[in-house]
């Protein structure tokens, strides 16, 4: 059970890729921004708060997964170990076995003179007994820490997925709603846009109208500036009263 959360630890690991990835791609590109587009707005913030989020996720999981490799490899020595007092206790009981069905018609024995000396090495009950009681400690304790690291990295792998989504739909939240204020701002500059031009149009129209009235005038200036330039005897050069039409009565 502990490999198979060994394996999920390292496909969540994996996992974190892709998303970590898009994130920083997505800041690269924002930082491509031109003029006053170039801002620290609410996307980039959360966009840094997933990035800062995905890090902390990646070295939890990391440190999670050497735990976990760590408990393998000491619950693989606890089994050999138990293996082996296992192999010598079973080699011994059939010794034992064997001993015991020795008897004074038995063809097999014979005069071993230093067998009694092989008994100043051997172990007492107390010592046979405690050894084993440790080896099944050892692997008691083993199997405990293997247990609460698998509630370990089921509570990271929960805890990780339910951050990240929610660090996700943040990020979309935040670009929906700059996306609405792009749009809201872009269609106010549309609308300021067409009444500029519509003022601009107008405004060049005045100025044709103004020109064409200059135009117009071109023909009685002449006519005027023709009138007085006409050379007149000298005695008539004197300024020409102004006519004024009769009056009633004369």
């Amino acid at each position: 059970m502990l490999l198979g959360q060994k394996r999920r630890l390292e496909k969540a690991l994996e996992a974190t890729e892709i998303p970590y990835a898009i994130a920083t791609d997505n800041l690269t590109c924002r930082e491509r921004r031109l003029g006053p587009d170039l801002v620290k707005d609410e996307v980039e913030d959360q966009l840094l708060k997933e990035v800062e989020l995905i890090r902390s996720i990646q070295a939890l999981l990391k440190k999670t997964l050497n735990e976990a490799i760590n408990q393998i490899r000491a619950n693989r020595e606890a089994k050999q170990t138990l293996e082996l007092d296992w192999s010598d206790k079973f080699q011994a009981y059939s010794m034992d076995v064997q001993c015991g069905r020795y008897s004074n018609r038995s063809m097999d024995i014979q005069n071993h003179p230093n067998s009694a000396k092989l008994q100043d090495h051997v172990s007492n009950r107390e010592s046979w007994t405690r050894f084993s009681q440790d080896n099944l400690s050892l692997a008691e304790r083993e199997e405990r820490a293997s247990l609460e690291l698998r509630q370990l990295a089921d509570a990271v792998l929960r805890d990780t997925a339910e951050d990240l989504r929610a660090q996700c739909a943040a990020v979309d939240n935040a670009f929906a709603r700059r996306c609405q204020e792009l749009n809201e701002a872009k269609a106010l500059l549309e609308l300021q846009l067409a009444q500029i031009l519509e003022e601009t149009g107008a405004q060049e129209r005045n100025v044709r109208a103004l020109r064409q009235a200059l135009h117009d005038k071109e023909a009685p200036m002449r006519v005027a500036e023709s009138r007085l330039y006409s050379p007149r005897p000298a005695a008539q050069r004197g300024a020409v009263p102004r006519w004024t039409p009769p009056q009633a009565g004369e």
